[in-house]
């Protein structure tokens, strides 16, 4: 196993600030070679009010790759600052799997995430951390990226007081049976970020959500969702909700070329579903749609309960639940 300390192997503390690194993944040619990298951009933990540095970490390549990437640490706490860092992620075969955390596995206390760029290429990617609780902020994140049977999240799962950050996720085209996340589970008093998420295009499937599942008084942030086109999506922009939690005042985008889409938690009065693109295509208003209420067989033969409304045979966004759209839940050019 390679690892890798941009700064040290032990803790940042006090009011250290580590330095600007570059850290490159081993990689090895061959079929059916493996490769395990663990890289840390600065240290095992940050605390105190230690800041990470602004790294560059390039993921390797094998055939066999187990690799994970800190941006930052595998701990964050306290008043700790992460660094805006320049992350990789690595790849090869199809038994690739790396996992990318742009700044820690978990964040605690008032650990504030940097704001980092990632292309995930391979991996599973968290643009700050899995875990985030206390009064943690997340990072304002750039996120490319999107495998097979992997997900990207903006954020992991919040609690506490914790927030996330303002991410932009962008889903590679072409990647199918991705599970796409602005925020994780929200939980205590957390509070999701304000996402724009972008879908990939020619996807066979693709879920994509702006926060994960709500309980006690956590709120969900206000997202942005850009489907992709001629790709199966099924899109909320929230998840489950219980106790006091409240969704965000999300807003769908739809553009000409969409296929087979699905909102599953369209909440009326404050959701919107943006139009505008198909002005070209003289949709002006609501008297311009073909919509279908009720149990709505669908174009690809399964039936809903809610709103179809209809641009072919198989160009539908589908709104489960809700069967009485009218013109203030969407917006047209």
């Amino acid at each position: 196993m390679a690892i890798y300390y941009g700064d040290t192997s032990g803790v940042l503390s006090g009011f250290q600030h580590a330095s600007a690194q570059v850290l490159v993944g081993d990689h090895v040619n061959g079929t059916w070679q493996s490769v395990t990298n663990r890289l840390y951009g600065d240290a095992y933990s940050i605390t105190s009010f230690a800041h990470g540095g602004d790294d560059t970490l390039v993921g390797g390549y094998a055939d066999l790759l187990d690799e994970i990437i800190y941006g930052d640490a595998y701990v964050m706490d306290r008043f700790s600052v992460g660094g805006n860092d320049m992350i990789l992620g690595g790849g090869s075969g199809s038994h690739a799997r790396p996992t990318i955390y742009g700044d820690a596995y978990e964040m605690h206390g008032f650990s504030r995430g940097g704001n980092d760029q990632i292309i995930g290429n391979s991996a599973t990617v968290y643009g700050d951390s899995a875990k985030l609780d206390g009064f943690t902020i997340g990072g304002n994140d750039e996120i490319e990226g999107g495998v097979r049977y992997g997900s990207i999240v903006g954020d992991g799962a919040l609690s506490g007081f914790a927030k996330g950050g303002d991410d932009r996720i962008t889903v590679t085209s072409g990647v199918s049976e991705v599970y796409i996340s602005g925020d994780g589970a929200l939980s205590g008093f957390a509070r999701g970020g304000n996402d724009l998420i972008i879908g990939g295009n020619n996807s066979g499937y693709q879920i994509i959500s702006g926060d994960g599942s709500l309980s006690g008084f956590a709120r969900g942030g206000d997202d942005i969702i850009i489907a992709g086109s001629n790709s199966y999506n099924l899109i909320s922009g929230d998840g489950s909700k219980s106790g006091q939690a409240v969704g965000g005042s999300d807003t769908f985008v739809f553009n000409p070329g969409i296929t087979q889409n699905r909102i599953l938690d369209f909440e009326q009065g404050k959701d919107h579903i943006d139009l505008t693109g198909f002005a070209s295509q003289g949709v002006h208003g609501l008297g311009d749609l073909t919509i279908h209420t009720g149990s709505v067989a669908l174009g690809n033969g399964q039936t809903i309960q809610g709103s179809s409304i209809d641009f072919g045979t198989y160009n539908y966004i589908a709104v489960l639940g809700v069967e009485h759209l009218t013109s203030c839940d969407f917006i047209f050019a």
